[in-house]
């Protein structure tokens, strides 16, 4: 059961778009094949990278399916959100298939904007918010202690040393009492 529940998933996740994205619009034959082709290499690559990269301590394939998983779990989503938009020109009166492509090149249109800035806010500069919080009650000792608590770092095989040892040079210039990690 270990092995068929990853591969059930990764097909339910890879069809629903291929459905709505790539047969529903009535692109051209050849576009369809093609995507057809890749959908179904994907709905079996996704949870073989994942399984032999635990199993195998393979990094490159663990990295290569976890970024799948989340570029696929976003077409996904988005693929579902975009049939409140085939509603809406629905109700307008557009037509198939320039309905149906509409809302498949508007999906993959936000998907690519939603992917490019979660890469941007994952890799890029980490943001960093200073509060002063007053507790009543805390002892005369305790005044001015600085706390860091940093969290949704996301560790693991997809992140570079160089981009761990950014952060914590980041953190250590905050020159911290306390440091919290909390996720």
């Amino acid at each position: 059961r270990w092995v068929l529940v990853p591969f059930v998933i990764s097909a339910i996740l890879h069809v629903v778009p291929w459905w709505r994205l790539v047969l529903t619009p009535q692109w051209p034959t050849g576009a369809v094949v093609v995507a057809t082709v890749v959908a179904v290499v994907l709905v079996v690559g996704l949870p073989v990278a994942v399984m032999l990269g635990r199993i195998r301590a393979r990094e490159r394939l663990l990295t290569v399916g976890a970024v799948w998983l989340g570029v696929i779990w976003q077409l996904f989503v988005w693929t579902l959100a975009g049939e409140c938009v085939r509603a809406v020109l629905v109700a307008a009166g557009v037509p198939d298939p320039l309905r149906a492509r509409a809302v498949a090149l508007g999906v993959l249109g936000w998907t690519v904007v939603v992917l490019g800035w979660g890469a941007y806010r994952a890799l890029g500069p980490v943001p960093v918010r200073e509060r002063t919080v007053h507790l009543d009650g805390l002892g005369i000792g305790l005044n001015g202690l600085r706390i860091v608590q940093i969290t949704d770092t996301h560790l693991g095989p997809f992140l570079s040393r160089r981009w761990a040892a950014r952060i914590t040079g980041q953190v250590n210039a905050l020159d911290a009492d306390v440091l919290a990690h909390t996720g």
